[in-house]
């Protein structure tokens, strides 16, 4: 299939505000925009690479710093990693671990700024349902309150899991997403093994884990402040 020229340069541009734009938000749009510009005009990654800007450069950056990592960090990596094409990993050194992401370099600079927005907004939903939850006279408890945050963050991410998954069907997304082979290969010689899952002191309260969850499907991409920023181009 001969790619339109036009289209292909139009992607590039958009990629290109994904990986340089210091608003996560305004990344996440971008990407999204240029996955379902792609998948509308058949052009893959291999299109995309042939041009100088991008490359098969396979990097390991850092997502998080070695300290003690939150729980759902973990989950929330593997959720983006699935959907930016890249692979979220543990790295340990000294009794020290890292979350890290592993992928093309032009896929783990984006990867990492909508990592990033999702955390922000965990953070930021999580807490105004716990402040709710308080003014409404719920057990103050630190134990109890902790576990609500857990099933509220739980399904957050089960949320925008979803929401990813539906945005992928709807599109027809799914080949755009496979990983490049050199990060298939990259990530085979790892040898990555899955860990120990943390004791999580969960609530098991329905009513939080169905907040988070919607919150979680409300995860929007703004497309109408990218739609006008390409024109401009």
């Amino acid at each position: 299939m001969v790619v339109n020229g036009k289209v292909l340069e139009k992607v590039k541009k958009i990629l290109a505000l994904a990986s340089n734009n210091p608003s996560e938000e305004e990344a996440q749009a971008a990407m999204l925009m240029a996955q379902r510009i792609m998948a509308e005009n058949g052009i893959t990654m291999t299109d995309i690479e042939s041009n100088n800007s991008f490359t098969n450069e396979v990097v390991d950056v850092p997502i998080t710093s070695p300290f003690r990592t939150p729980w759902w960090h973990k989950i929330l990596a593997t959720v983006i990693g699935e959907n930016f094409r890249c692979e979220a990993y543990y790295y340990t050194v000294n009794q020290k671990s890292q979350l890290m992401f592993i992928g093309l370099k032009q896929d783990t600079e984006v990867a990492i700024k909508v990592f990033n927005y999702a955390v922000d907004a965990i953070k930021y939903h999580t807490a105004k349902y716990i402040e709710q939850l308080k003014r409404g006279g719920v057990n103050n408890k630190p134990l109890y309150l902790t576990g609500i945050r857990n099933d509220y963050i739980l399904g957050y991410i089960d949320g925008l899991r979803d929401k990813f998954k539906e945005q992928v069907e709807k599109n027809n997304w799914a080949l755009i997403l496979i990983k490049n082979d050199a990060v298939i290969e990259a990530v085979a010689k790892k040898g990555l093994r899955k860990g120990r899952r943390p004791s999580i002191n969960f609530a098991c309260s329905n009513n939080a884990y169905a907040s988070g969850y919607r919150k979680g499907r409300e995860f929007e991409t703004r497309e109408g402040l990218i739609e006008s920023q390409n024109a401009s181009m």
